[in-house]
C-alpha cells in the first residue's frame, strides 16, 4: 500500500543509505542491492548503483578494495572512511530533526478539498 514511500525515500536518500548500509557491515554492492530487494522490494540495476558507490569513493565517503579469491571473480568491497563517518552523522542528526518537527507538532490543517487532515 506504501510501497512508493520506501521507494522515494530509498531514491532520494540513496547515498545517505548507502553509507548507512556500508557502516553496517553491506561491504559488496551486489549485497547492498539483494539486501534493499528483500526489505523493501526495489529492484535497483547495477548500472544504478555502480555509479553512486563511484560517486562515494570519488568524494573520500567510502575506500574500495578488490578482493581476488582463487577460482572465484574479483569483487570490490567498501570501508566507511573517516569522512564518510562524518557526513553519516551528520545526515543522521538533519534526519531526527525531521522526524522529531514531523511528530512534535500536531496541528489540524485544511487541504485543498477542505479534508481535515494532521501533519
Amino acid at each position: 500500500m506504501l510501497a512508493w514511500i520506501d521507494e522515494k525515500f530509498i531514491k532520494s536518500m540513496g547515498k545517505v543509505y548507502c553509507l548507512a548500509l556500508i557502516a553496517k557491515g553491506h561491504t559488496h554492492g551486489y549485497d547492498m542491492m539483494k539486501y534493499i530487494e528483500k526489505q523493501y522490494g526495489l529492484k535497483i540495476s547495477a548500472g544504478s548503483y555502480y555509479p553512486l558507490l563511484q560517486w562515494l569513493e570519488e568524494k573520500g565517503y567510502i575506500k574500495g578494495v578488490w578482493k581476488h579469491v582463487d577460482g572465484k571473480p574479483s569483487k570490490k568491497t567498501y570501508k566507511v572512511t573517516k569522512r564518510g563517518i562524518k557526513v553519516l552523522n551528520a545526515a543522521k542528526k538533519r534526519l531526527m530533526v525531521l522526524v522529531q518537527g514531523l511528530s512534535a507538532e500536531r496541528r489540524t490543517q485544511k487541504n485543498s478539498r477542505n479534508r481535515e487532515f494532521i501533519v
